[in-house]
Parts: structure tokens; sequence; C-alpha cells
């Protein structure tokens, strides 16, 4: 007869497989969810926050931002903590104002297709005819945040952005060689980090002058 103890006792959980076919329909999932909910609260945050600070009004917030207008700043740090509750900080609210201003030019059916990382990358194209093409692409060849950021770069540098004419569709270009990730390093920058590894290296000279020879090992020298 089993002891009272082991009546008591849970069973054992069955063991529960999960393949990569699980993890596929999750991320399918995970993506309707973000396309139908995230995507719109995003675009109505950028709405709201710009029918309020700019009239509703892109040009204006524009204006506002090159005379260095301090409006949403202001915002931002006074109800910082407020905001903070709702999942926002001043740079999510400037992804949200152009995610708005950018949607504005968009066909209703090509939103619907697009994630919020699709809209802040169409944001960073000032032609609203490229930003369409792209937001087609999106939608017909099925372009993830990579495609659709390469393409993005190419059409700043001045690139094609169908990378095989011979084939149905656009095809996305690979990621330009001067992409912005890719930059040449500016020059103060580089002699900064030069000063200040010469000032290690100086000190660490320093501290070897003063080391005891009988404490090295040959593998330290």
């Amino acid at each position: 007869m089993k002891s009272k103890d082991a009546l008591l006792a849970p069973a054992p959980a069955a063991t529960l497989v999960v393949t990569t076919a699980d993890f596929d329909s999750l991320v399918v999932e995970l993506a309707k969810l973000s396309q139908k909910h995230l995507v719109f609260f995003r675009i109505e945050v950028g709405r709201a926050t710009a029918e309020c600070l700019y009239a509703g009004d892109p040009d204006t917030y524009r204006s506002q931002v090159a005379h260095k207008d301090g409006a949403l700043h202001q915002f931002a740090t006074e109800q910082a903590e407020r905001l903070a509750d709702l999942g926002l900080t001043e740079q999510g609210l400037r992804q949200c104002l152009q995610a708005w201003f950018v949607v504005q030019d968009l066909p209703r059916d090509l939103v619907r297709h697009l994630l919020f990382s699709h809209v802040v990358e169409l944001a960073r194209v000032e032609d609203g005819a490229i930003r369409r093409t792209l937001a087609h692409a999106v939608k017909e060849n099925g372009w993830g945040g990579k495609e659709l950021r390469n393409a993005v770069l190419a059409v700043r540098a001045g690139l094609p952005i169908d990378a095989d004419l011979s084939t149905a569709g656009l095809q996305p270009p690979a990621a330009p060689a001067d992409a912005e990730g890719g930059r040449k390093p500016q020059a103060g920058r580089v002699v900064s980090r030069f000063e200040r590894q010469t000032d290690d290296f100086a000190s660490t000279l320093a501290e070897w002058d003063i080391v005891a020879a009988d404490k090295v090992t040959k593998l330290q020298t």
C-alpha cells in the first residue's frame, strides 16, 4: 500500500514537445497582434501628440524641431513617470509622431501589413512615392525589417532598390557598403579615442616600471 505522502504527491508532468513549427506559428501570431494592436497604438499616440503639440501638422513639427522646439521634451520630462507606465519615452514619442506622419500618406490596406519597425524605417525616406513603393514591397514580397532597412539605406545612398531586375517584384538589395552603420569614423572621435588609449598605455608603462622583476613569469614577458 502506498504511503499517504505518495498518494498526495502530484503526478509527474507529461513531457511537452515543442518544435520549430510551434515557434514559427507563435511568431506569426505575435506579428498579427503587433499589427493589430501595437502599430495602431503607436500611430494613435503619434496622432494625439501631433494634434496637441503641433496642431496635427507635420510641417509645424519639423519646423519647430529644426528650431530646437522644446515642447515635446518638456512634455516628456514633466510626465516621464506617467509615460513610463504606458511604455513611452521621449524617443518613443518621436517615433510615434514620425509613424503617424508616414501612414497619412499610405493606403489603409498597406498600413495593415506593416509592423511598427517597418513604419519607423519608412519614416527615414523623404519621398512619398518611394515610401509607397517600399510599403508595397513589404506587403507583396513579405519583406522583414532587415530587407526594408537595406532598401532604405540604398535609397538614402542614391542606389537602386531592386537587386534583381530579371525577377518579378522588388528584390531587396544588400546593405550598401557605405551604409550608415559603416560610415567612416569622425576625426574628432578617433583623436579622442587615441588620446585615451595613449594615456592608458602610458599609465600601464609607468606601472610596469615599478613591478618587481622577480614577480613576472616567463609567460608574461
